[in-house]
């Protein structure tokens, strides 16, 4: 029993030691130089501490104190600094922490005496090449920085690679330090090596039409090889409907043959999709969303869409009929059919319509144009019931750039659409409508965001009662201006709202927001004769027309796309509450 008592005690012992230790910690300070170094140094410092492992006992502190000099050394000699003379000390700050300080004397660096850069191989005469040579960083006389020379040897294997020569190759590669004259000499030499091209492209057995997969690629046998161009190709298939997965490879395994076959392996996706979704949100009210999509209608590569989405102001039905185009990335032409019922501030209505269409690509706009025919039963603001039959032939153009595309930080968005009915076309009425809406987010800083909108649109009619509940403008709501209700503000001919809102990151992917909307939707804006909202008004002015509202919000950058959640007041209206609203998804 005694014997078991002693093990017993040790073991106690033992865990209560190590319990000890492991609150052990031990800090850093470098003096004497500036980042990068710096940064560079304490870095090195912490990577021996982490490889020593934990915990870190009184005999490890000591060893990574001894050791630190020559880890600064280490850090330092990268950026031409191989004698510098350091002094240390170890101080314990308390029981269980220490504080190691370094102070640095960087002495003379080593400076560069000759560079040479010698591209010989097929591609040596190329212009990437040559500018290459000419823009090399390190020069005669500047400092040596075996970071950048590290960075620049990958960079030209990435171009080498990128312009379709894959056997390129450093047949010298090497500095040559004299530390008595503190001089430094860089020699590169590159074999390019022979150009490769496109081979053939094969796909692995699928259920789609091979002739309408090779519609993907963007390449043809003998164009020269580019891997930008096959990750394109890997981009371009995943986005479709009809693939689980893709894998694009390059069989480059025989050096002999200078034509690269491309083998893509697809999976295929499920055929079928059936969507539900039931949810609540501060402009919609509670909703619920039923969805079915035909991914796989032909080899062809056609699909059907439709969805059903039922809430408290609005709801629709929607089904769609897609044809890929010659270029199936971005041609695609389609036949719809869809109903909507909505009841925005007073007025009510209902609309069916048919159309076809075409999606393309402009000039780098995305191109949506369509016909439609349409019908609506409606009224404005409890005014007498209205029918028309509308031919609408409509354009859209869409652009967007963004450095990242769920939760950007600098980037825009601008859509365009034109629509318009007349008379002597199959039309109960005429009239032309433009709006132009867009978004710019940019960031001051890395912990700021600064997110702008805009949108204006017009309505060219002499009758704007014989415009359609469902093309009528309206304002207010969470994307729109912040303490209205969701299109409160309208119907009207004229749109104008604009948005200002400042971000500043918290704590990680937590913004506090604050902001300003301002805008409306009238039937005109000077409006000494005209009419707000449906009634005369003689007596408003500009200043009357224009609703402003401010307010603060906290902005969550998710996985999905920002969520935000806001409290405005609407300015020109004190006497009503200030409104708690959400968004989420992507800014752009």
């Amino acid at each position: 029993m005694r014997k078991y008592l002693v093990i017993f005690t040790g073991f106690i012992c033992c865990c209560v030691a190590n319990i000890s230790y492991a609150k052990n910690v031990l800090l850093y300070e470098v003096n004497g130089i500036d980042d990068p170094l710096k940064k560079n140094a304490i870095s090195w410092l912490q990577v021996e501490q982490k490889h020593l492992g934990e915990p870190l006992t009184a005999n490890k502190i000591n060893k990574l104190y001894q050791s630190g000099k020559t880890s600064i050394k280490g850090a330092l000699s990268p950026y031409g600094y191989f004698e510098p003379t350091i002094t240390a000390n170890l101080k314990r700050i308390n029981q269980h922490k220490w504080l190691a300080s370094y102070h640095v004397k960087l002495g003379a660096p080593v400076k560069l005496q000759h560079v040479k850069i010698l591209i010989t191989g097929a591609g040596a005469k190329l212009k990437v090449f040559q500018n290459f040579k000419k823009n090399f960083p390190l020069k005669s006389g500047q400092v040596l920085n075996t970071e950048i020379y590290d960075a620049q040897k990958k960079r030209l294997n990435t171009i080498a690679t990128n312009k379709g020569f894959l056997r390129g190759k450093f047949t010298v590669s090497q500095i040559q330090v004299n530390l008595k004259k503190h001089l430094a000499s860089i020699v590169l030499k590159y074999d390019t090596g022979p150009q490769f091209y496109f081979g053939k492209v094969t796909f692995s057995e699928n259920p789609m039409d091979n002739d309408f997969l090779q519609r993907y690629v963007q390449f043809k046998p003998g164009d020269k090889y580019s891997p930008d161009q096959l990750m394109q190709l890997q981009q371009d298939l995943s986005g479709t409907k009809y693939f689980s997965s893709v894998a694009v490879e390059p069989e480059t395994h025989d050096t002999n043959n200078k034509n690269v076959p491309i083998v893509v392996t697809l999976t295929p996706g499920k055929s079928s999709i059936y969507n539900l979704g039931i949810g609540y949100g501060t402009d919609t009210g509670a909703r619920a969303t039923i969805g079915y999509d035909r991914n796989r209608i032909t080899p062809t590569g056609q699909y059907f869409t439709s969805y059903l989405q039922a809430s408290q102001v609005q709801s629709s039905l929607e089904a769609k009929y897609n044809i890929p185009g010659q270029n199936p990335t971005y041609q695609n032409y389609f036949i719809g059919a869809s109903a909507l019922e909505q009841s925005p501030n007073t007025s009510q209505g209902y609309t069916q319509k048919l159309t076809v269409g075409k999606t393309d690509r402009w000039y780098g706009w995305q191109s949506t144009i369509s016909l439609s025919q349409q019908w609506d039963q409606y009224d404005l603001r409890g005014g007498p019931r209205e029918h028309t039959s509308l031919l609408l032939p409509s354009l859209t153009l869409l652009k967007t750039d963004a450095d990242d595309p769920i939760f950007p930080r600098n980037g825009y968005n601008i859509t365009f659409n034109v629509l318009g009915a007349n008379k002597a076309l199959l039309s109960s009425s005429s009239f032309l409508q433009t709006e132009i809406s867009g978004k710019y987010i940019f960031s001051p800083t890395k912990r700021t965001r600064v997110v702008t909108r805009a949108n204006l649109g017009v309505t060219a009619t002499d009758d704007i009662e014989k415009v359609p509940l469902s093309l009528q403008f309206f304002a207010g709501g969470a994307d729109s201006i912040r303490g209205y209700d969701y299109q409160e503000l309208g119907p009207g001919k004229y749109l104008a709202v604009g948005s200002l809102e400042f971000q500043y990151e918290v704590i990680d992917k937590w913004y506090a927001a604050v902001f300003t909307d301002a805008g409306n939707a009238v039937n005109s804006f000077s409006n000494p004769e005209d009419n707000l909202v449906g009634r005369k008004q003689p007596d408003i002015d500009l200043k009357d027309t224009l609703k402003y509202s401010a307010g603060v919000g906290i902005v969550w950058a998710s996985p999905v796309g920002p969520m935000e959640v806001t409290v405005a007041q609407p300015l020109s209206d004190p006497d009503k509450k200030p409104r708690l609203q959400f968004t989420m998804g992507a800014n752009l």
